[in-house]
């Protein structure tokens, strides 16, 4: 993974929340590269391609941060009825 300046990751981080939204609004075909990248606020639809290299790897993304996030909180409530 290339070594991004803490603004890079700001960008990164308000692209993925763009997408996300849109994504959960219109669905994954029903949105472009540039409606994303307007909505995260960028003027270039290649801050996209630099950060994820294209929507479908933006997309693959955004679905493991979901997984992970799922199995995070699995995890802790599995966690929590051992205890109990």
């Amino acid at each position: 993974m290339k070594t991004l300046r803490a603004d890079g990751l700001e960008t990164r981080a308000r692209l993925k929340q763009a997408a996300q939204r849109l994504f959960a609004l219109r669905g994954a075909e029903g949105v472009t590269v540039q409606e994303i990248v307007s909505a995260a606020g960028q003027r270039n639809n290649a801050a996209l391609h630099y950060h994820f290299g294209s929507r479908r790897d933006l997309l693959k993304e955004l679905v493991l941060d979901g997984a992970q996030r799922i199995d995070a909180r699995r995890q802790a409530m599995l966690d929590q009825m051992e205890a109990e």
